[in-house]
């Protein structure tokens, strides 16, 4: 190959990599702001609303309204969406129903555990959101033990990965849907837990 072929070659090949970097760089679900869907400087504060339920082996916890707050940025790997979620509370600390309410049998409060760190919330291309370190405990009321052997707290903790989905919440919010996800364990052993339902990001934040 005579030198003037390397050249175009090489300069060809620059070309393509000058031309695949912005791609590249934009291949991560980042925070924006509206209105102007504003790619986030810094941070800003995180809300989340929807409704969640989990499943202990036979007993379903029913959908029941959930709140978080935290922080968002785009500090993750290579400019990518980042949060972590250190406060909340599921249906304002009340009651929440279960498949054996029939029975007398339920959710008297789920307790959430932030500790120091929080839940750290990071994504992924192309719509995956997973949050870990999340820890919480179901508390039954006593004829959940009574009748069905249920222990009175159980303490679950892990992380859980949810997609980011094309239906928007009613105010045009992006939102996280959990089906039957799986990561979270009953601290100490015990039947598996899994996630089900979909929570949305609260405006003026935007995930995309």
């Amino acid at each position: 190959m005579t030198t003037k072929k390397m050249m175009l070659l090489a300069m060809s090949l620059a070309a393509l990599v000058a031309f695949a970097a912005p791609a590249a760089a934009s291949a991560h679900l980042q925070w924006y702001t509206d209105p102007g869907n504003v790619l986030l400087e810094g941070n800003e504060e995180l809300h989340v609303v929807g409704e969640l339920s989990t499943s202990l082996g036979e007993l379903v916890n029913e959908p029941c309204p959930v709140t978080f707050t935290g922080t968002a940025s785009n500090s993750g790997p290579e400019g990518a969406a980042h949060g972590v979620i250190n406060g909340g509370n599921v249906n304002g600390g009340g009651m929440c129903t279960t498949n054996l309410s029939g029975f007398g049998c339920n959710i008297s409060e789920v307790s959430l555990k932030f500790g120091a760190s929080g839940w750290t919330l990071t994504t992924a291309t192309p719509d995956h959101v997973t949050i870990d370190n999340a820890t919480f405990t179901n508390h039954y009321t006593e004829l959940c033990q009574t009748f069905f052997g249920i222990p009175p707290a159980v303490p679950a903790s892990g992380s859980v990965e949810g997609t980011l989905t094309n239906n928007a919440g009613p105010n045009g919010e992006d939102c996280i849907s959990f089906e039957e996800a799986q990561g979270l364990a009953v601290e100490g052993g015990g039947p598996a837990v899994t996630l089900d339902g979909e929570v949305c990001i609260t405006l003026p934040l935007t995930l995309h």
